[in-house]
C-alpha cells in the first residue's frame, strides 16, 4: 500500500481525522504526497449506520459514484464517528458500541464481507470512540465521554493487537475535555477538546509513543479562539481545526518541528455555497480540502494552494442523492487503490 509522507514518521495513508489520513478521521493529520492519487474517499454516517464510498478523479470526489454500504448484522456499525485506513485494514469506530470495526482492505477499497466489530475489554475498554488515528508502531483511538485516549499496538501489516489496548486519563492539569479528532505531525500529538475550546499538544518518541508526561493543552486567542473543535488535520506549513458550532475552521502555522504556533492561529469561515453547517471532520487529498457537514448531508470541497493553505473563496458545498446520500456524515478517509 502506498505510504503518505507525514515528515519524518511512519504513518501510513488513513484519516482525520484525522486524517487521517483521515484522516481520520481520521479522522485524520498529514502532508500529502502529492505524486500519490487515491482512488477512493469513504464517509461514516452515524444515523443509519453505514459509510459511503465514492470514486476520487482529478477535480475530486465525483459524488455522482457515491454508494451506500451497509455491513451484515453481526459486523454492524452503530453511530459511526472517525474512519482511518492502515496497511492492511480499514478501521471505524463506533461510539453506539464501544468498539472498533475492521475490515480488511484491497485494490479496490474495504472488502465489506470481512468486517468484525472489536471490542478491547479491561484497562483497554473504550467508552465512546470518536476519532482514529495511527503513527508508528501504534493505534490510537479518542474516547469522547471517557476523556482519555486508547493505545494499542499494531503489528507490520496494519493490524490492531487489541489486548494489548491501554486506556489513559491525562493528568488533570493536561485533562481532555469531550476531547473529538487526532492527528500527529513530526514530533507532537493534537488531540482537539470539543469541552474546553482547545488542544491538547504532546511529544512522541521515535516509536510512534505518545508520551503522556508531556502534554499540555493550548488555548489560541483572539481572532484564532476555537469554539467546539472536532477536527484536526495538517497539510503543508498549517494545521486545521473544524469549529463544529461556530461553522469555520481554524488555520495556523506549523514550523519544521510539527509545533503549531498558536499567535499565528486564524479564524475562517467560507461563505455562499461553501458555508459551513456544523461541519465535523477535515481531511486531505490531492489539491483539496473536503469537510463533512453533519447537521446538513454534505461536504464541503475546498482548493488548496502548493503551500497547503486552503483557498476559502473557492469552496463549495456538494450534495451525494440517490444511492449515494449521506445520513450525518462525521468521518471521512481516502483509500488510494493498490498496483
Amino acid at each position: 500500500m502506498p505510504r503518505i509522507n507525514i515528515s519524518n514518521k511512519f504513518q501510513l495513508l488513513s484519516v482525520g481525522g484525522i486524517l487521517v489520513i483521515g484522516i481520520c478521521g481520521c479522522g485524520a493529520g498529514a502532508v500529502i504526497d502529492r505524486t500519490i492519487n487515491p482512488t477512493y474517499a469513504y464517509f461514516t454516517n452515524f444515523d443509519n449506520n453505514s459509510y459511503n464510498k465514492c470514486g476520487v478523479e482529478s477535480k475530486g470526489i465525483n459524488p455522482a459514484t457515491c454508494r451506500i454500504i451497509y455491513l451484515p448484522e453481526s459486523s454492524a456499525l452503530n453511530n459511526p464517528r472517525g474512519i482511518a485506513f492502515n496497511g492492511h485494514y480499514a478501521y471505524i469506530v463506533n461510539g453506539g458500541g464501544n468498539s472498533y470495526t475492521q475490515c480488511n482492505v484491497v485494490s479496490h477499497g474495504i472488502e465489506s464481507t470481512t468486517c468484525v466489530n472489536v471490542i478491547p475489554s479491561g484497562s483497554g475498554a473504550l467508552n465512546y470512540p470518536i476519532g482514529i488515528a495511527f503513527n508508528g508502531h501504534y493505534a490510537y483511538i479518542v474516547n469522547g465521554g471517557g476523556n482519555s485516549y486508547t493505545q494499542c499496538n499494531i503489528d507490520n501489516i496494519g493490524f490492531i493487537e487489541s489486548s494489548t489496548c491501554v486506556t489513559i486519563k491525562l493528568s488533570e492539569s493536561s485533562a481532555l475535555s469531550n476531547p473529538r479528532g487526532i492527528a500527529f505531525n513530526v514530533n507532537y500529538a493534537y488531540i482537539v477538546n470539543f469541552g474546553n475550546a482547545n488542544y491538547t499538544q504532546c511529544n512522541i518518541d521515535n516509536t510512534g509513543f505518545i508520551e503522556s508526561s508531556t502534554c499540555v493543552n493550548i488555548i489560541p486567542t483572539g481572532s484564532g479562539a476555537l469554539n467546539t473543535p472536532t477536527g484536526i488535520a495538517f497539510n503543508g506549513h498549517y494545521a486545521y481545526i473544524v469549529n463544529y458550532n461556530a461553522n469555520n475552521y481554524t488555520q495556523c502555522s506549523v514550523d519544521n518541528t510539527g509545533l503549531i504556533e498558536s499567535s499565528t492561529c486564524v479564524n475562517v469561515a467560507p461563505s455562499g455555497y461553501g458555508a459551513f453547517y456544523y461541519p465535523s471532520e477535515i481531511a486531505f487529498n490531492g489539491n483539496y480540502a473536503y469537510f463533512t457537514n453533519t447537521n446538513i448531508n454534505n461536504y464541503t470541497q475546498c482548493s488548496v494552494d502548493s503551500n497547503g493553505s486552503i483557498e476559502s473563496a473557492t469552496c463549495f458545498n456538494v450534495t451525494p442523492t440517490g444511492l449515494g446520500g449521506l445520513d450525518r456524515p462525521y468521518g471521512i478517509a481516502f483509500y488510494a487503490s493498490q498496483p
